[in-house]
């Protein structure tokens, strides 16, 4: 959870000159006000405003930044800086490092910058995770304190004849492409599938795609000079976040509809292309898989296996190259028991199936309008084991109904003894408050941080009376513990055994 948010005070300076960012600013202040959360400016940055020569503008800038508290610097010199963050060239890259090695120590949860160059220096690093826009900041704090009256985003399957064309969302890629009106109106006429994220009845997240396949000679060719292997391809004809839905798992939870959708569909591969500048999306498929092809133009190209296959991976690095399959050979078990109340949180598709009362915005007839899953998730455990491997399977364990609901895969496993290592571990991703983590410490015992990918729910959950009878548990799990796979393998219902490769 959020406490404390550093805000880049070229934010506040330029707000006369931004109508649209003062507006989102001002209601993500009274957010954070309403919420008890921390404002911070940061002491460099009020420093180089102080060294203004125009006493005038100074008087006037320094005035703005009354109302915020002072985030004093951590010392670190510039080699330092330079190793973690890259080349340091003038005084402001001098700054806006500073404020990233605020962010990295946990002194601060997120930052807050419209600066594109200060965000790209953490693009490839965990940290970027905690670096927002104002408008993906508002939208992240909506998410997370605003769950009874702002709309959740939906994953929903539609045709492209039920979209707003005229939406602007839809402006950057007429942009990009010259032609993008003639090919959108394309997909209209010929009502082709796509699926969006809505959030407050405005659209946020798109994907159009269609099908390809090697039977078609035109397909064959360009799947060929793509080299995008396979012969039926599922192609993302179209990937793109609203700029108010990124920093969150929206993306995450559209990426994963299509990767689903190839592995349920028996795909061979799935492929998108995009541009060298998009280093966020690049960034996102990376996780789970996707490999570079030959570039298309100006565009590089993207795809992922979608049919599991025998080669050298194993564990959890299989598990992203394939995802959602699992390859079982070799790999641990775990029996992994949550609390109603966390497991709530942490798998919120199959929450009606236990709480309908929880799930009275979202429709029981309908799966696909229940919000989705972000895929990588972290579960935070007082258990006394003290090792998993990673590419561990985990079977998560409702105590209160007693059976096995969903499967993951081990990515990292941390033990943890204060919250400066506890906030550094489970990142942006947590379902916990900060009492809850802190209530996982002591001088006694240590927390464990599971860092897992999200396979999937059961269909079939596998109740604590049939594992014990089959003899995959001896008694009630309270806590980590390992269980024996064949027997378990053997007890799941044959829908779940869809995503296990045991070759």
């Amino acid at each position: 959870m959020l406490n404390k948010v550093l805000i880049d005070t070229n934010i506040i300076i330029g707000l006369e000159d931004n109508k649209e960012v003062n507006v989102a600013y001002s209601e993500m202040l009274a957010l954070c006000g309403k919420h008890g959360i921390s404002i911070r400016i940061h002491e460099s940055s009020k420093a180089d405003i102080e060294r203004d020569k125009d006493s005038g503008r100074k008087a006037i800038t320094l005035s703005k930044l009354k109302k915020y508290q002072v985030l004093s610097k951590t010392p670190r010199s510039k080699e330092e800086k330079e190793k973690i963050f890259g080349k340091i060239k003038s005084p402001n890259d001098d700054i806006d490092t500073d404020l990233l090695v605020s962010l990295g120590i946990g002194v601060v949860d997120i930052l807050v910058t419209e600066d594109k160059e200060l965000a790209k220096r953490v693009g490839n690093n965990p940290l970027g995770e905690r670096v927002f826009t104002v408008n993906s900041a508002l939208f992240h704090l909506k998410a997370l304190f605003e769950a009874e009256t702002v709309e959740y985003p939906h994953v929903v399957d539609k045709t492209c004849n039920q979209l707003d064309t005229s939406d602007s969302f839809f402006d950057s890629l007429r942009t990009d492409y010259d032609d993008f009106d003639n090919w959108l109106a394309s997909c209209v006429r010929k009502e082709r599938d796509c699926w969006c994220i809505e959030s407050e009845k405005k659209l946020g997240g798109l994907i159009i795609y269609k099908k390809e396949s090697t039977n078609n000679p035109d397909e064959a060719k360009e799947l060929h000079d793509l080299g995008v292997p396979g012969n039926q391809v599922l192609k993302i004809c179209l990937f793109k976040m609203g700029d108010d839905m990124r920093g969150g798992k929206y993306g995450e939870q559209l990426l994963k509809k299509s990767m689903d959708h190839g592995f349920r569909n028996s795909f061979d591969s799935m492929y998108l292309t995009t541009f060298e500048r998009q280093e966020e999306l690049i960034k996102l498929i990376q996780r789970f898989g996707f490999i570079r092809g030959n570039d298309k133009g100006k565009e590089r190209v993207y795809y992922k296996f979608c049919k599991p296959a025998a080669d050298e991976f194993y564990g959890i690095e299989y598990h992203k190259k394939y995802w959602p399959a699992i390859r079982a050979i070799n790999q641990k078990f775990y029996i992994v028991p949550v609390k109603p109340n966390f497991h709530d949180r942490l798998f919120p598709e199959i929450t009606h199936k236990f709480s309908p009362q929880l799930s009275l915005n979202f429709s029981l007839n309908r799966e696909s309008l229940i919000p989705g899953n972000a895929i990588r998730k972290v579960y935070v455990s007082q258990s006394n084991i003290k090792e998993m491997n990673p590419g561990s399977i985990l079977l998560f364990y409702r105590s209160s109904d007693s059976c096995l609901t969903s499967v993951g895969v081990l990515e990292s496993f941390t033990v943890v003894n204060d919250m400066q290592a506890m906030k550094a571990a489970v990142g942006i991703r947590s379902v916990y408050r900060d009492d809850e983590l802190s209530g996982m410490i002591s001088e006694a015992k240590s927390a464990k941080v599971l860092n897992f990918y999200y396979s999937q729910n059961l269909e079939e959950h596998l109740s604590f009376s049939e594992m014990l009878g089959k003899g995959i548990l001896k008694g009630a799990p309270q806590s980590i513990s390992r269980l024996d796979g064949g027997k378990l393998m053997a007890a799941l219902h044959q829908s779940d055994k869809g995503v296990f490769f045991e070759k």
